[in-house]
């Protein structure tokens, strides 16, 4: 690739290339993102879109909390299965809104460990989760001695 091929102006992401230069040399050119410049806008869209109906579906009762984080991580149910040690079959019924009721706390603090986020989380979520774009397991919480309970301030 030569260097009047990859040339960008933008300035919000700057990356080096290497590339062959007009003299015949390879070597560095800083150049902008072509990726960012031109789609990165459609992207940040795409993706407000997308969990905003993930979060429609669980505040209507269409999933459950554990469907929602294991869709909002891009986890398989399989994955999720083997690093608790319980069968694929029962993550994809608990990932129904009628099966995550009955499910055994235990459970519901292993999936809370998996997903990296407080129990109480799969409990509760705030609405500026979806209209701030904000991945909800960034909200500031404690642990406590009490592996049930989280303090929030």
């Amino acid at each position: 690739m030569k260097k009047q091929d990859i040339c960008v102006d933008y300035e919000g992401h700057q990356m080096t290339l290497f590339v062959e230069k007009e003299d015949g040399s390879y070597g560095p050119v800083q150049t902008g993102s072509y990726l960012v410049k031109n789609f990165l806008s459609e992207y940040w869209k795409i993706m407000e879109h997308f969990h905003s109906k993930l979060f429609d579906q669980l505040i209507h009762n269409e999933i459950s909390p554990i469907a929602y984080y294991i869709i909002l991580r891009d986890m398989a149910p399989a994955d999720v299965a083997s690093r608790i040690g319980i069968s694929t079959a029962l993550v994809k019924k608990h990932m129904k809104p009628e099966h995550f009721k009955s499910m055994k706390i235990e459970i519901a603090k292993q999936y809370a460990e998996i997903f990296g986020i407080p129990v109480s989380n799969l409990f509760q979520i705030s609405k500026k989760s979806v209209t701030g774009f904000i991945d909800p397991s960034y909200f500031k919480q404690d642990n406590t001695d009490n592996p049930f309970i989280v303090t929030i301030e």
